[in-house]
């Protein structure tokens, strides 16, 4: 598949049935367009067709990018040009890798360099882990992730993840806040050096 050229790209991994992605705040994205970049077909398949037909605004709040494209990929090697990338927003994907618990800290680490080389100088890395924080707890990802050059920005726990969210009263951000293990619950802004 060949790289999507453009900057300033604002990139919702994983976004399942649901992307949240136009629900952050608004100082995280930059002006290019949204790329929802998923493994499962099914899942890119809502995204493909007319938002406003199907769902309200409020749901998929997609009004503020020039466009909002679908890309069906492996969220572990995502195929986009280096520094192309102002926003990465990746909601539960790193509680989500299939590798034993040895080896969850070095799959952490692959993925952070394949972030880190997308990611342009001054753009921004948004972890949110609310469904299983316990397989890539808090402390692992703000190691791995500034060992690799990022530095963190903002952090968040519990209930305090809601500050990443311009509303998070949406229906879409309510069901990603259900905080199943509040006490573990993270959301990390990293952000790459402008000088890196």
């Amino acid at each position: 598949m060949a790289d999507i050229k453009q900057t300033d790209l604002n990139v919702e991994l994983g976004p399942g049935l649901v992307p949240i992605l136009g629900h952050l705040r608004k100082d995280l994205f930059g002006s290019g367009p949204a790329i929802f970049i998923d493994a499962n077909r099914q899942s890119l398949k809502n995204i493909r067709e007319d938002f406003s037909s199907k769902f309200p605004p409020e749901i998929y709040r997609v009004d503020q990018f020039p466009t909002a494209l679908p890309l069906q990929a492996d969220v572990k090697n995502i195929p986009l040009a280096p520094n192309s990338c102002q926003i990465i927003f990746a909601s539960n994907l790193l509680g989500s890798l299939k590798v034993g618990i040895k080896e969850v800290e070095s799959e952490v680490n692959k993925y952070a360099k394949d972030l880190y080389e997308k990611i342009k100088p001054g753009g921004r890395i948004v972890l949110l882990e609310t469904y299983s924080p316990n397989i890539v707890p808090e402390n692992m990802a703000e190691r791995v992730f500034t060992t690799t050059g990022f530095r963190v920005a903002e952090q968040h726990r519990g209930d305090e993840i809601r500050h990443i969210f311009d509303n998070s009263n949406a229906v879409s951000v309510k069901a990603v806040l259900d905080l199943r293990s509040p006490d573990l619950s993270y959301a990390l802004v990293l952000e790459k050096p402008v000088s890196s």
